[in-house]
């Protein structure tokens, strides 16, 4: 069954095609504007002589053809060298996540260093002086430098988060409040995947705090509930001779499981801690695994997990006694003693 289209995604269709007609109108009237206004305007359009814009499109190829093929290869050859550098970089450095790390700054600046030379080999190719440009980096270079600080700062921030080894890719974090694992570092942004596969880009400058879940082992924290009307002793006895067994069947467990003792008492019964050490990429599996070998042990020994119960008691009789002339003046010396 088709998902019906919302009112904002018609009226989207509607804008994009909308526009799309009037390009290829206006494209329409252009190409034959001598023959809808007339020479003269004909003229000032086209140029003299050209019938029509297909004809000027078709003088433009052939005398920029060498240019134009020039172009076309060096964009080719531009884009492989690009793979082939980061085909080298990645080879190279693969073996550990701090390398890795560098190989994924290294190939955010290949592809600007790449796209910078392909630029300048293009103009070349039409004839512009890309010598006289860079004659006036200088003076470029500073006004680039005060419109595009945050840009700058981007860049030397990426090179310190390397530097330092704040954090390296395949590493989990969390920063700016999204946890997620470092999927590359480049020279402006870098990029986290959270769990369920969202992906944030975080500008390098941006980043200030960083947590690093990945460096130490992670805790795994677990709590199950216990009835009140179990004796906490004899439920500490089960547990104590089931320890080992939950270790071996959650086998993600690097150090543990150990019980913390009684962590709360509410309507629900005694609240019983276990904590376990783990890597962080294990964390939630090895919570889920806790749990499950918990409940079990729990019902093989017979002990009681709380849970909501509804206990419907018999309606309080209407027909009670009521208070006789001794009792209000026994009730009336309570509430006044000093009369």
């Amino acid at each position: 069954m088709k998902k019906k289209l919302t009112k904002k995604q018609i009226a989207s269709i509607i804008v994009f095609w909308g526009i799309v007609v009037l390009f290829l109108a206006g494209l329409f009237v252009l190409a034959f504007s001598r023959q809808i206004f007339g020479n003269e305007v004909g003229d000032a359009l086209l140029g003299p002589d050209v019938e029509n814009g297909f004809i000027l499109v078709g003088n433009f190829f052939v005398s920029k053809a060498g240019a134009l093929l020039l172009s076309i290869i060096t964009i080719f050859v531009c884009v492989i060298l690009y793979f082939i550098l980061v085909y080298i970089i990645k080879r190279f450095l693969r073996k550990t996540p701090r390398k890795k790390t560098i190989a994924s700054l290294l190939s955010s600046l290949v592809k600007y260093l790449v796209v910078v030379l392909a630029i300048c080999i293009v103009l070349g190719c039409w004839g512009v002086n890309v010598a006289g440009i860079f004659a006036g980096v200088g003076v470029l270079a500073l006004i680039i430098g005060l419109g595009c600080k945050t840009l700058v700062n981007d860049i030397v921030s990426g090179f310190f988060i390397v530097v330092d080894s704040y954090f390296e890719v395949g590493e989990r974090v969390i920063i700016d409040g999204f946890t997620g694992t470092i999927d590359s570092v480049g020279l402006r942004t870098t990029k986290i995947i959270s769990w369920d596969g969202n992906i944030k880009c975080v500008n390098n400058s941006f980043i200030s705090t960083v947590v690093n879940l990945s460096r130490l082992n992670s805790v795994a924290i677990v709590y199950i509930s216990l009835s009140l009307n179990e004796d906490i002793r004899r439920a500490e006895a089960v547990i104590y001779k089931n320890l080992e067994r939950i270790k071996q069947q959650v086998p993600q467990i690097t150090n543990g499981p150990t019980y913390n003792g009684v962590d709360a008492i509410n309507n629900n019964g005694l609240s019983l801690m276990f904590i376990a050490d783990c890597n962080e990429f294990d964390r939630f599996a090895v919570q889920r695994g806790m749990l499950r070998e918990l409940a079990i042990i729990f019902k093989e020994n017979n002990l009681l997990i709380p849970y909501q119960q509804i206990v419907v008691n018999p309606q309080d009789p209407t027909d009670r006694p009521k208070a006789t002339k001794e009792d209000i003046e026994d009730s009336y010396k309570l509430r006044h003693p000093n009369n």
